[in-house]
C-alpha cells in the first residue's frame, strides 16, 4: 500500500521539486498538494469526517503561505484534534535560518522534524 503525503506549501517550484525527488525515490507515494493550510484543514476535516484511516502519513508544511500560514495551520490541527492518535508524522519545512521558528515548531507536541529547504533527496529519504 502506498505511503501518503500531505504538503502544504505555495512554492509551485519546491513543490515541483519534493514530487520529482519522490518519484525518483523509487518508494510508492501518493502526494497531495495544498496552496495554503486553509485548504489543508478543510482537506483534513472532510478526512477526518468521512475516513480517519485516510489521514496522511505525512503532513509537510511550509510556514510561509497565504491566507493561512504553516503556525496558523498548526494551531488550527491542534485545536480541532484532528489526529488524535497522532498517526500523521508533521514536519516543518521552511526556508527561514532563525533558530526561534525551529524553537517555535518544537512548541507542538505532534511536530515530528523541522526541515531545511532546499529539500534534498537525502532527508527524504531519512524521512
Amino acid at each position: 500500500m502506498p505511503s501518503s503525503v500531505l504538503l502544504i506549501d505555495d512554492g509551485v517550484i519546491d513543490n515541483y521539486i519534493f514530487e520529482t525527488l519522490l518519484k525518483r525515490s523509487g518508494k510508492d507515494v501518493v502526494t497531495t498538494v495544498c496552496a495554503n493550510g486553509k485548504i489543508a484543514i478543510d482537506k483534513l476535516e472532510e478526512l477526518q469526517l468521512t475516513d480517519r484511516a485516510a489521514l496522511p502519513e505525512y503532513i509537510i508544511v511550509d510556514l510561509t503561505m497565504p491566507t493561512m500560514n504553516g503556525w496558523e495551520f498548526l494551531n488550527e490541527y491542534q485545536r480541532l484534534g484532528i489526529d488524535p492518535a497522532l498517526n500523521s508524522k508533521v514536519y516543518v519545512i521552511t526556508s527561514s535560518v532563525f533558530e526561534s521558528d525551529y524553537n517555535r515548531s518544537q512548541d507542538y507536541p505532534f511536530v515530528t522534524g523541522f526541515i531545511s529547504k532546499p529539500i534534498s533527496s537525502k532527508i527524504l529519504n531519512r524521512i
